[in-house]
């Protein structure tokens, strides 16, 4: 759980969770509305207060600076490791079970920042390390660096890179937790669910509100995901976990994974065959690269030997649109079509990658 600020409300909060079965509460030293410290410190006061701080598990992130008043990421190795300092005083003798980097900092070398992260766990200063707000790329570098037990990304029906990008594919492979923050979408787009086709009915069918619906349709994409809500009061606290024992059948969760905008799962890798092609039944083709790499010029041999040509300069469309254009070609008899953008990155390949497997056709990336 996530405790917002609220000095009246955070110990009742944080009894709700306790007895609720809660135990892990989230923070960070940049948290606070008085400044760094200030929600470590609420949270240390309030789990005393509640007479929990002996069975809770805190996770506490640093790596940050505000430099003109806006926090921004700061991955050099003495500020990680002063921000551990400083958190472990605020927090007074609670121990910190997870301690993350905030955010990859593009000044500093991301390998100076995991170093320094590990040394925190050499010393004894917390029981275990992880990661934040990464890529797949970044994740794959830090695992070869430090002992990472679990990363922290933002994951929810409206943001789905973490999926499309592979990090929870990753983390179910090695077994590593998944910390969803911002799970119902934050503050401005948690009151928008009810408006989500499906969604208000499937949670009138359980008996239960929509947030909680959506938090179990999160928590079955992978046994590995942990979310956590922001909360304040404690039917916020009680709302959650009830959300946790929530099960949802086949159909509940294809109708919510459509009332969200389409395929929701870890992103798979585009797979090349070598049998597919000219000769083959048929196949979708991605080009990729820079601009001006070639791209169309490649593309319009394809478009010669009878591929179908979907770009999104041409068409004025965008990434997502064009994968839904070829769906629906796909599913009107063609077999063989070529996309030429900048697809790049494993979570701007997916949707394409998705469709094709739809209609169990190969993907080729050149």
């Amino acid at each position: 759980m996530r405790l917002r600020s609220d000095g009246q409300l955070a110990p009742e909060a944080i009894l709700a969770a306790a007895r609720a079965g809660l135990t892990v509460f989230d923070t960070a030293h940049a948290y606070g509305e008085a400044g760094p410290g200030d929600n470590e410190r609420l949270v240390a006061r309030a789990l005393r207060a509640a007479g929990w701080q002996g069975s809770a598990r805190i996770v506490t992130k640093g790596g940050m600076t505000r430099p003109g008043g806006a926090w921004v990421p700061d991955g050099r190795a003495k500020v990680i490791a002063a921000d551990c300092e400083a958190s472990l005083a605020v927090l007074d003798g609670l121990p910190i079970d997870l301690y993350l980097i905030h955010a990859p900092d593009p000044r500093t070398p991301w390998r100076t920042s995991v170093r320094a992260l590990a040394r925190l766990a050499d010393r004894g200063l917390v029981q275990r390390v992880g990661v934040a707000n990464v890529t797949r790329g970044q994740l794959d570098e830090a695992l070869q660096l430090a002992p990472i037990a679990a990363v922290q990304v933002a994951l929810s029906p409206f943001e789905d890179r973490a999926l499309r990008g592979g990090v929870v594919a990753r983390c179910t492979e090695l077994g590593l937790t998944l910390i969803a923050h911002s799970p119902l979408g934050g503050p401005r787009r948690a009151g928008t669910l009810a408006r989500r086709r499906g969604l208000t009915e499937i949670a009138a069918r359980h008996n239960v509100t929509v947030a909680e619906t959506a938090l179990a349709w999160l928590l079955h994409l992978s046994p590995n995901i942990v979310a956590i809500p922001g909360a304040r009061r404690p039917e916020s606290v009680r709302s959650a976990a009830s959300a946790v024992a929530l099960e949802l059948d086949d159909d509940d969760r294809a109708a919510l994974t459509a009332a969200f905008g389409g395929s929701h799962g870890p992103a798979r890798d585009p797979k090349v065959s070598a049998s597919a092609g000219l000769s083959g039944r048929g196949e979708v083709v991605l080009v990729m690269g820079i601009s001006g790499a070639g791209k169309s010029r490649l593309a319009a041999d394809y478009v010669r030997h009878g591929y179908v040509r979907l770009n999104r300069d041409e068409r004025g469309s965008s990434l997502r649109a064009l994968a839904g254009e070829l769906d629906e070609l796909l599913a009107a008899g063609v077999h063989r079509a070529v996309l030429d953008n900048t697809y790049l990155t494993r979570a701007a390949r997916s949707r394409v990658v998705e469709s094709a497997q739809r209609h169990s056709l190969p993907v080729r990336c050149v």
